[in-house]
């Protein structure tokens, strides 16, 4: 793993925790050549994260408020909820974004949100982001504290272990977002992708 990680610093010239999280998780099924592939074309095609792995993730804290956008349009009373006890997109979507959720999901949901990113891309990021608010509306809005809002939009152990129905979140807004009508049993890998890369591989 370390090799693996020095290697994608060297060539990105920035490193980002977020790495790390997704070089573990994706270790446990691939070997390490195709480990390294994905995090390449992850971290280089314009349809994953170019740009979010960096210290200070500009690309990251975009898109964060872009979805907060979503979240305005959408739900403007939790947006206003949201600005009311000043929480900022920064200080949670890298969680998202940039660890594809892998220290905060349970492995049952944490499989088929990877197939789905690694199909649909970062905008699939976006439509999680609006499901997660959509599932936890009525909590969000009940939510006296900050640290009960962070609890659920960084989605705690706390949350995570009493919400029975958190792999549904995949699955609402389907009339919105059908794409994330997929069943959630396949791991999904890159192939396409990633061959040109394992072609030319430094493991």
């Amino acid at each position: 793993m370390m090799h693996i990680l020095t290697i994608m610093q060297n060539e990105l010239g920035d490193y980002h925790q977020g790495m790390g999280l997704i070089c573990a998780f994706l270790l446990l099924t691939l070997s390490s050549a195709e480990v390294l592939a994905m995090l390449r074309v992850i971290a280089t095609e314009a349809k994953y994260l170019p740009d979010f792995w960096k210290a200070e993730s500009i690309a990251c804290a975009t898109d964060g408020y872009l979805w907060k956008d979503m979240i305005e349009e959408r739900y403007p009373n939790i947006n206003a909820h949201l600005n009311s006890n000043f929480i900022l997109p920064e200080t949670f979507v890298q969680k998202w974004f940039c660890a594809l959720c892998v220290h905060v999901l349970p492995f049952e949901s944490l499989f088929g949100f990877i197939s789905l990113f690694f199909r649909d891309g970062h905008t699939f990021l976006f439509r999680f982001g609006v499901s997660l608010v959509d599932q936890f509306q009525e909590r969000l809005l009940a939510a006296k504290s900050q640290a009960q809002i962070y609890a659920l939009l960084r989605l705690d152990a706390t949350v995570v272990l009493h919400a029975q129905t958190l792999p549904l979140v995949f699955f609402m807004h389907a009339h919105i977002f059908p794409h994330l009508l997929l069943s959630l049993s396949h791991y999904v890998v890159l192939y396409y992708s990633i061959h040109k890369y394992l072609l030319y591989s430094d493991m």
